[in-house]
């Protein structure tokens, strides 16, 4: 008589690929995000990557591809800015933490012309008008 196997009950694993999941963090998709993109919930996506990555957690293998792809941004970057330095600044504000400095510097001078220039203000502000400029 053939013994058949016990159906352990519950739903059928998702089959999560490593390649998927390491391009998704290459991109800098969120964990919802892969998640949502691998079809499973965030809870199943922690439980494979624990599974699938000697015990890590989700944040320490994310950190470790998502790197991967600053890098290869980084490298974009370079290539794009040749032809398109707005392109290249606007990608590197949010993942590579770059940003705009302005630097203001004033030396005495300037600041006494400014100075002479805001108390003429004020006492044109605090002038009677004359009759012509009613």
């Amino acid at each position: 008589m053939e013994r058949k196997t016990k159906n352990k009950g519950g739903r059928p694993r998702k089959k999560i690929t490593r390649d998927a999941f390491q391009k998704l963090c290459k991109l800098q998709c969120t964990e919802e995000e892969i998640a949502g993109f691998l079809d499973c919930s965030v809870d199943t996506l922690q439980r494979w990557v624990k599974e699938n990555y000697d015990g890590e957690t989700f944040a320490v293998v994310y950190k470790k591809y998502a790197a991967g792809g600053r890098a290869s941004l980084r490298r974009r970057q370079w290539a794009l800015a040749e032809h398109n330095a707005t392109m290249a600044m606007w990608l590197g504000k949010p993942h590579l933490g770059q940003r705009e400095t302005i630097n203001v510097a004033a030396d005495a001078e300037q600041l006494d012309k400014l100075d002479a220039i805001l108390q003429g203000v004020k006492a044109a502000a605090g002038a009677k008008p004359s009759p012509g400029e009613i």
